[in-house]
């Protein structure tokens, strides 16, 4: 698809959820990345390089596209992303990630902030209330010190 229309990010990001799905967040994140160079501005593509980052356990990096998204920002190549508002569905979980990616690098004043988000906006969404608890939870361990070190998995993708 790529050869019929490179700027087209839309196979770039199916292909990267086919990876994704597959288990191969290493194919699948380089794919996803393609779709953001194809569309800079689609704050999808970055909640889906984030939630690949995320599910490879490089929570750095998930917390940093993330942020993207939560807080709105402008990334290294000087685009300006603007946040997206809570809400049910996708959004939320980009939220519930975000979360939990902060709280295992130890960031829990942020991170209690998203969980207590997720409570006021989503609460009937039972697997985001979840998402939630488990921010405090990860966060009363390193505060009662079960978890002695932030956990990350920060591992090179190689292009």
């Amino acid at each position: 698809a790529d050869l019929l229309n490179p700027s087209n990010p839309v196979p770039d990001y199916q292909l990267s959820v086919v990876y994704q799905k597959q288990g191969e967040y290493p194919t699948a994140i380089q794919y996803a990345e393609k779709a953001i160079a194809d569309n800079p501005y689609n704050q999808y593509y970055y909640g889906n390089l984030g939630t690949l980052y995320f599910r490879n356990e490089n929570y750095s990096k998930a917390a940093e596209i993330l942020g993207y998204i939560i807080h709105g920002g402008v990334t290294e190549a000087g685009i300006t992303i603007e946040p997206l508002p809570l809400d049910y569905g996708i959004v939320a979980s980009y939220f519930a990630r975000f979360g939990i990616s902060q709280a295992r690098l130890g960031e829990c004043g942020d991170a209690l902030k998203i969980s207590q988000a997720l409570l006021d906006t989503v609460s009937s969404d039972e697997n985001n209330v979840f998402n939630a608890n488990e921010i405090v939870n990860i966060c009363q361990q390193l505060a009662d010190g079960v978890v002695k070190t932030p956990v990350t998995n920060e591992t090179t993708v190689e292009p």
